[in-house]
């Protein structure tokens, strides 16, 4: 008499299942935010949509942050984690933040398995960046304002409007847990 409980059964048609290709792990994202062009409330609410998009491997921001938003910021790195690079303003009107924010999505293209980079800005300096990275085969998306320029939105796979984003934007999709470090835990 077999007597197999049913959840080993279960376990083991997903493990066949996943092993032959039919079940497929969440995507896995890189996101960068430009903290000089977004402000910290709106990155919170581009995180909170994100998990309906895959599952966070890479998660920084760049900025200078001290001044008025400084504790908005301190907070949100705080609470989930954020990789910080603080960029001090060295010459005013230079994009120093922009460029540290390209070079780590380049390392991370070249040197790590993301399937999906996420840039949070609405700059249309960071077109080049999404171009590059979308001919490498990544899905890019991008977060951005109202205003960000025709030539960034083009660039991207998806581009979303910060302002419209709500707080539960797809209730009826499952989302990924927020961060994820191997494939172990992508399951």
């Amino acid at each position: 008499m077999n007597s197999t409980h049913p959840a080993l059964t279960r376990l083991a048609a997903w493990v066949a299942g996943y092993f032959n290709g039919a079940i497929k792990a969440a995507p896995t994202l890189a996101v960068f935010i430009d903290g000089d062009g977004v402000s910290p409330k709106d990155a919170r609410k581009v995180l909170e949509h994100l998990p309906i998009e895959g599952r966070i491997c890479v998660l920084r921001t760049y900025g200078n942050f001290t001044g008025k938003s400084a504790e908005g910021w301190a907070k949100l790195i705080r609470s989930l984690g954020v990789t910080a690079r603080h960029m001090p303003s060295l010459v005013p009107g230079k994009n120093a933040t922009d460029i540290a924010l390209a070079i780590d999505a380049i390392e991370v293209l070249l040197t790590r398995s993301a399937d999906t980079f996420v840039i949070v800005a609405s700059d249309a300096d960071f077109t080049p960046l999404a171009c590059r990275l979308r001919e490498s085969g990544k899905r890019v998306l991008v977060y951005g304002s109202r205003s960000t320029p025709e030539s960034l939105r083009g660039a991207c796979a998806d581009f979303h409007d910060i302002g419209q984003l709500g707080s539960h934007p797809h209730p009826q999709v499952p989302s990924a847990p927020f961060w994820s470090s191997s494939r172990a835990t992508l399951l």
